[in-house]
Formats: C-alpha cells, structure tokens, sequence
C-alpha cells in the first residue's frame, strides 16, 4: 500500500531513531528519553523493541554500538574535554554528580575503544 510518503531506504534510521539512539549514548533512561520526546514510556519500549530488532542488538545499551557499526549512525562527539575561559580542561562530557562517570561516558568510553 502506498501511502504517498517516501520510505527511507532499508538499513537506514529516522531522525527519531537517530535522537533515541543519541539519548541511549548520552545515558538517559527510557523514561527520561521519554520526557524529552514527549512520548509515553511505552511507546519509548516499543522504539526500541523496534530498534534492537532492526539492528541485531541483544539490549538496549547494543542499540548504539551496533547502530554505529553498520554506519546508520554516528555519535555526536565521542570524547569531549569541555575548556574554561583560560583553554584548561574542566571536564568530560558525561560527567555525573560528584565527578563520577555516567552512562553514556562509559559508553562513549567502549565506542572509542571500539570494543
């Protein structure tokens, strides 16, 4: 059936996907990203029900490490030194409370290393 409005080809991510897969990268939990995009947790389930079955990913921290893999998909900036004023480093993008690492500094950590 054709619905008059053109399919992206196959392999290939909406800008939607692409956002999830951003939000999964940067840590954020299915009800935050959910809060972001203005969706209900069961529809954030849904996307990535949708998205671990288009990519081959075992779980939702995969989402982002397959869909870079295949090329649909590339993180905005692995590692980031955030600078003050002065050039001097001031920290990493991904940096929770108390200076510990978040999620997605972790897994930014994995995609560098390319694990």
């Amino acid at each position: 059936m054709d619905t008059g409005t053109p399919q992206p080809p196959e392999g290939t991510l909406n800008d939607e996907d692409s956002t999830i897969i951003d939000f999964l990268y940067d840590g954020l939990t299915q009800k935050a990203i959910g809060r972001r995009l203005g969706i209900r947790d069961r529809t954030v389930r849904r996307r990535l029900e949708d998205l671990k079955s288009k990519l081959g990913a075992d779980n939702s921290l995969q989402i982002p490490l397959k869909a870079r893999d295949r090329g649909v998909w590339k993180p905005r900036d692995e590692l980031v030194v955030h600078r003050s004023g002065r050039g001097a480093p001031t920290g990493l993008r991904g940096q929770g409370r108390l200076g510990l690492p978040a999620v997605g500094a972790r897994l930014s950590t994995v995609l560098a290393v390319g694990i």
